[in-house]
């Protein structure tokens, strides 16, 4: 019989509340509550939903930008001095209403004017633009605006979507009159929020209305953008978004969800980032070359870069349109200086947003680089992609996007940055030197014995070595996902990890001779080197240490296997805490270190793993933060580890008896 608690309807699996209509009310509510000292918000009436500055006193021009929810912190995130005076924000991927957009204007402009920054999508074109014009005809307002058209995933393709850019001959001026570039399918990204941060930089500075708008024009025209993504996105109250397919990833999809330039298999984000640069690169006007020079000069602080508001020309008045074949020169000097932007979309980690920046600089070469970023700033919910925007400014724009702001919670600021010219720092003289010593001390061998029959010994020891340490390690490498999918179970899902890195590094020294196996103390002593060295986590760790004291078992017994295995055991018990019955490894090695046969170490092992499964609680490891009803069923991993090792010995039949 069905429960009726199954037909329920079931909340989504977000941190949302119940009600639809009030996910971005109250994300916007979470962003002005703290920052309660410089931001406020209209009231919510008529689906006006506006986050404003608090101390604007209408004395500059004023920056407004704006568009659908879920690219936060884009744009509401970048309301602050020297940033958006104002951002209007839509339902979730919904341009704002006309009426939002103009009460903001209304609420905002002063005697100096307000720019409009507009990505380009039909929407909010005609939405931003539709207030404008209202703005000018019934309240008398001085207002432009820019349209940023950024991304260049679709210039070599067609595109059908309900977020379609609008065409340039349905606009109420051509999109490279406002600054959006020579791409009038070009849909905006990334890219505008540098256009944020000139203008709001421009304006903060005292320029006047026309050089507001044509310095960040001139940012427009010269930001180029692309992404690469391995999931759509997924809406708070929907399904889950468009499958991209197993194993595949799609190069320029878009920040709605909508399709992209193309898709293929999943590639090392090495090549991603280089495919990624490829197609962008080509429309970078004026792009820095590589420097052949062996060190790079950064000029960083605003001060020098000899900004005014009054050093611009063009305009309105005086014909200001602006393309991507008659750009307006900003500043005096013609030296340009490439930006690089690294925006995170929304769920990859940050973790592997930093291999991202290092990859792009690395394919940047010898370019001096200006780097914002990795960041999150233009998201598209929980998509899991990243993007690159560039673009070649000169020293004028450069300390434009410089200058200090008031949101440094959402801009990251600008840093100079190279894979090329970067510096590392040496480890210290006498830590390597002493490292040196000890490792060429394990590693050089002994002069064979005199006497044959013990030199015969040695070299049937060191056989035995090896082929035991082969089988052992060769059998934790077949086990890596086993043991990741039973840690997952009860742990952090990375014993198999850590154990196949341990396995390999043996496997590796054994391969270039740099492990000694001619005899169990210089073989124990070498492998807690090699274990300290190459395994993560707190098993590698304890395993160092349980090698490193059986080697001082061996020093004062030098055959006595078992002896120094109860010894090393011991010591691992002793300085991690735990016993049996705690459901560790530990259930395997004790019970398998003080058997008096060789022979019954993998069975006992194997038993010790085996009755981990039934123990109520862990009070050692990461599982000891586990519920109770997680832990039951399950068996340890590294108590499993054991007994695959102890498997391994016993069915290589090369145990010394």
């Amino acid at each position: 019989m069905t429960d009726v608690t199954d037909l329920a309807p079931r909340h989504p699996k977000r941190f949302v509340n119940e009600d639809p209509s009030r996910v971005v009310k109250d994300a916007l509510d979470g962003l002005v509550a703290v920052n309660a000292r410089t931001l406020t918000r209209f009231q919510y009436v008529d689906g006006t939903k506006v986050v404003l500055r608090k101390d604007w006193k209408k004395e500059k021009v004023a920056v407004i930008s704006g568009g659908g929810a879920g690219h936060e912190p884009a744009h509401a995130g970048f309301v602050g001095k020297g940033l958006l005076t104002a951002a209007v924000s839509g339902e979730v991927f919904a341009s704002p209403t006309v009426d939002a957009v103009l009460a903001t204007i209304v609420a905002v402009t002063g005697p100096k004017g307000c720019l409009l920054i507009v990505k380009n999508y039909t929407g909010d074109r005609l939405n931003f633009g539709l207030a404008a014009e209202r703005a000018k005809s019934e309240y008398g307002l001085r207002v432009r605006m820019v349209i940023v058209a950024d991304d260049i995933a679709l210039e070599s393709r067609g595109a059908s979507d309900p977020h379609r850019p609008a065409d340039a001959t349905s606009a109420t001026s051509a999109s490279n009159q406002q600054g959006g570039g020579k791409f009038s399918r070009a849909r905006g990204i990334a890219g505008t929020l540098l256009v944020h941060k000139v203008a709001g930089a421009a304006a903060e500075d005292g320029a006047m209305l026309d050089n507001v708008f044509t310095e960040a024009s001139q940012m427009a025209l010269a930001v180029k953008s692309m992404g690469a993504s391995l999931s759509t996105c997924t809406q708070p109250f929907s399904a889950e978004g468009r499958s991209l397919g197993d194993n595949k990833m799609e190069l320029g999809l878009g920040i709605h969800g909508e399709a992209g330039a193309r898709k293929h298999d999943v590639q090392p984000v090495s090549e991603v980032v280089s495919h990624v640069l490829d197609e962008i690169l080509p429309f970078v006007e004026d792009c820095p070359e590589e420097s052949s020079e062996e060190t790079t000069e950064y000029t960083t602080a605003a001060s020098e870069y000899n900004v005014t508001g009054s050093s611009l020309p063009g305009g309105e008045e005086a014909g200001g349109a602006l393309s991507s074949s008659n750009p307006v020169a900003v500043g005096a000097t013609s030296k340009k200086n490439l930006i690089v932007l690294i925006n995170n979309l929304g769920s990859v980690p940050s973790l592997e947003m930093q291999i991202v920046a290092c990859e792009v600089l690395k394919c940047l070469g010898r370019r001096p680089v200006h780097v914002i970023g990795p960041f999150l700033g233009m998201t598209s919910l929980d998509m899991n992609g990243f993007s690159i925007s560039l673009a070649a400014v000169d020293a004028s724009l450069l300390g434009r996007l410089d200058a200090s702001c008031g949101s440094r919670t959402a801009w990251p600021g600008m840093a100079s940055g190279s894979c090329i010219y970067f510096q590392e720092t040496d480890l210290p003289a006498e830590f390597v030197a002493k490292e040196n010593e000890a490792e060429q001390d394990l590693t050089t061998a002994p002069a064979l014995p005199a006497d044959q029959a013990e030199a015969d010994a040695a070299a049937a020891r060191c056989k035995l070595a090896t082929t035991t340490l082969q089988s052992a390690c060769s059998a934790l490498i077949a086990e890596k996902d086993t043991l990741n999918e039973m840690d997952s179970l009860v742990g952090d899902g990375d014993t198999g990890t850590q154990m196949a890195l341990g396995g390999q590094a043996i496997l590796d020294s054994l391969a270039a001779g740099t492990l000694r196996t001619s005899s169990y103390q210089s073989l124990c002593d070498n492998l807690s080197r090699i274990l300290r060295r190459n395994m993560g986590g707190s098993s590698g760790i304890l395993l160092s240490m349980l090698f490193a004291s059986m080697a001082g078992g061996f020093r004062e017994q030098p055959g006595d296997i078992m002896g120094a295995l109860q010894r090393g055991v011991r010591t691992i018990s002793e300085v991690g805490g735990a016993a049996v019955g705690d459901r560790t490894m530990l259930d395997a090695l004790i019970p398998a270190s003080k058997v008096n046969d060789f022979d019954e170490l993998f069975v006992v092992a194997k038993n010790g793993a085996e009755s981990t499964k039934t123990m109520p609680v862990a009070r050692a490891g990461r599982s000891q933060y586990v519920p109770e009803e997680e832990l039951a069923g399950n068996m340890d991993p590294g108590a499993y580890a054991v007994s695959v090792v102890f498997q391994a010995i016993q069915e290589s039949r090369l145990v010394e008896g």
